[in-house]
């Protein structure tokens, strides 16, 4: 058969020749290092900068972003002086059955003596975003000084 117009196939609806097929995949070989570029660079944005990950988050879970923030805003009033407390780090997040628990969120807020103190803070909240609870966590694993003995 051939592929003429008596065959009722028109040259755009026939299958690309190899040469043809080599030349587009000579064409896309500068862009695999471009897109190989931009995937390493989209995961170290994810890792390293938190606006990227509030975004991504925003966008994959947003009753898990409106539960973070809401406990960023009550783990920042707990702050001795809360216009200079600022959340260092925003802490791990474990769904629950009925919501979110924020566990160790790091608050960095102005010391008495200057530099910055550091502290945890837990944090529960619902799937609407309303925080349930929120404390500074006991200690774990801290002994005494007559306990090392």
């Amino acid at each position: 058969m051939s592929e003429g117009p008596e065959s009722g196939m028109s040259p755009a609806h026939r299958a690309p020749s190899a040469v043809e097929a080599a030349r587009r995949r000579r064409a896309m070989r500068p862009l695999i290092p471009l897109l190989i570029v931009l995937v390493v660079g989209s995961v170290i944005a994810y890792r390293e900068v938190p606006w990227v990950q509030r975004q991504a988050q925003h966008l994959l879970n947003p009753a898990q972003a409106r539960a973070v923030e809401a406990c960023e805003v009550a783990a920042l009033k707990l702050a001795s002086a809360p216009d200079f407390a600022r959340i260092v780090k925003p802490g791990r997040v474990h769904v629950t059955q009925r919501g979110f628990y924020i566990e160790r969120i790091v608050l960095g807020q102005m010391a008495q003596q200057g530099g910055e103190q550091r502290s945890f803070v837990d944090c529960y909240a619902d799937l609407d975003g309303n925080v349930v609870n929120v404390g500074v966590p006991a200690r774990r694993g801290t002994t005494s000084p007559a306990e090392k003995r």
